[in-house]
């Protein structure tokens, strides 16, 4: 994926106007573009607290020490870093599509890094599979989208997936807390949910978005069919029949809705797409209405 397929000088001016939102996050150490809860020492005024000894005495307010001959210091809201973890599914089951699936994510993958290194904040990408197969520690800068794009052009669908044990594997490494962005189909029986709720443990916010192909959502087939699955390659022949079809959209429904009633629990951002819906609608609209992006 070269950035010119994506990165047209009309888009990235869009882009620039964004920045990451995100709740309940461990700031860095840098200076950023987002205001921590830490206390500082930042141009904007925060609060007082009583001076003990060893503070900076360059921070008291001699205009109250001379009205009630007391020390009081100055406290200032920060503004620092935030590290946007983008953890990518690139098992064989993202594969599927006109639009390769895995293809879309790294499109919206690439859009949030540009988003996030233009605002000074850190991004890091991996790419998940039965564990985490590859890893790229945080960047910051600017000139580092050229690296992010570059990870991202060498991620291939393979293999099968096992998005829990890739989450548990990616909250162990006792990274600094930040934003988690999971980009994948979810389209396992819950067995991830316990790898979110460890990252949640870990101090991470988080925010899901599911890549789909349409079929997988409303599928249109019928008839006498042998159905291969593309990751353990075990076949299964079947009669398809409306019935059928409306008891998997039936199962398809419910299995969303436990997706969005665990992120509403835990107050993790949720956005479920497929991809015929246009990417620059994705990005502009829909992260937006989402609270991903401002």
């Amino acid at each position: 994926m070269k950035e010119t397929e994506l990165l047209t000088p009309e888009f990235l001016k869009k882009l620039k106007l964004l920045q990451i939102m995100s709740k309940k996050v461990a700031w860095g150490t840098q200076k950023g573009e987002h205001t921590s809860s830490q206390k500082g020492r930042s141009l904007e005024f925060s609060d007082f607290r009583n001076y003990v000894r060893g503070d900076d005495i360059r921070y008291i307010d001699w205009n109250i020490y001379g009205r009630l001959e007391k020390l009081f210091l100055k406290l200032f809201v920060e503004e620092l870093d935030l590290i946007v973890y983008l953890l990518i599914d690139t098992s064989a089951s993202m594969s599927l599509g006109g639009e390769e699936k895995l293809h879309y994510a790294k499109k919206i993958a690439a859009c949030i890094s540009f988003i996030a290194l233009s605002h000074f904040d850190r991004v890091s990408i991996a790419a998940m599979d039965e564990g985490i197969s590859l890893y790229q520690p945080p960047l910051r800068g600017t000139n580092q989208i050229f690296q992010c794009f570059r990870f991202l052009s060498g991620l291939r669908p393979r293999g099968k997936t096992s998005l829990g044990a890739s989450l548990l594997s990616f909250g162990r490494k006792k990274l600094r807390p930040g934003l988690v962005v999971v980009l994948s189909d979810f389209l396992q029986e819950g067995e991830f949910f316990e790898g979110l709720s460890f990252l949640l443990y870990e101090k991470y916010s988080l925010f899901l978005i599911q890549v789909l192909d349409p079929l997988e959502k409303n599928p249109v087939i019928e008839g006498d069919l042998k159905l291969v699955d593309i990751e353990t390659e075990s076949a299964r022949e079947v009669t398809v029949s409306e019935r059928l079809l409306a008891a998997y959209r039936r199962n398809f429904q419910r299995h969303t809705e436990k997706i969005e009633q665990y992120c509403a629990r835990h107050g993790a951002g949720f956005l479920q797409t497929t991809t015929d819906t246009p990417f620059e609608e994705i990005v502009l609209k829909y992260l937006r209405m989402g609270r991903l992006l401002a």
